[in-house]
């Protein structure tokens, strides 16, 4: 069972809604975060979990590479246990990022892509459905939630199903 998002950890932090890339300005190698229309006070692992659900605010959603999500999420991880210690404990982190992930997932995922399809920046909402469904089964399974990761690979068999003729997410142009 996933552990109450509010206890024992994370100290809520505010979580700007909307961390798309466009949303954040790099200047003298410093991050500064604009729009903040959608921020408010969350889960702390929210936008850890971005990486893992790709950024699921974005217009310029893409699929990144494999290795890409784990690799962010850890120096988020890294970043977070210095201010948060209780995040360090793996157990912890996991069962906060896995339950995250769902909110992510769910509070991101289309319900009027089962009618018709649409272009939403530089990929459509049944690519995003379809790329998310697949890696919330792939986080899930691997930290130990075999019953979510098979619902949602039975969702993920059905969807590719009935959207034969979707096109597989494609990879950032940065990565191509």
């Amino acid at each position: 069972m996933l552990r109450d998002a509010r206890q024992p950890w994370p100290v809520p932090r505010l979580h700007l809604g909307d961390s798309c890339p466009d949303n954040c300005l790099v200047f003298d190698a410093q991050v500064w975060l604009l729009d903040f229309e959608w921020a408010e006070i969350r889960h702390a692992l929210i936008d850890g979990a971005f990486p893992w659900i790709h950024v699921p605010s974005c217009w310029c959603v893409n699929r990144l590479p494999d290795d890409l999500p784990d690799l962010l999420v850890g120096i988020y991880w890294s970043r977070l246990a210095e201010g948060i210690p209780e995040a360090a404990e793996d157990r912890h982190f996991h069962d906060g990022l896995v339950a995250a992930s769902v909110v992510g997932f769910a509070s991101n995922t289309c319900s009027d892509v089962f009618e018709s399809d649409r272009r939403w920046g530089i990929s459509t909402l049944r690519q995003r459905n379809l790329l998310r469904v697949r890696i919330f089964e792939r986080t899930a399974g691997a930290h130990g939630y075999p019953a979510i990761a098979d619902a949602c690979g039975t969702l993920g068999e059905q969807i590719d199903t009935r959207w034969s003729d979707v096109e597989p997410m494609p990879i950032y142009p940065a990565f191509r």
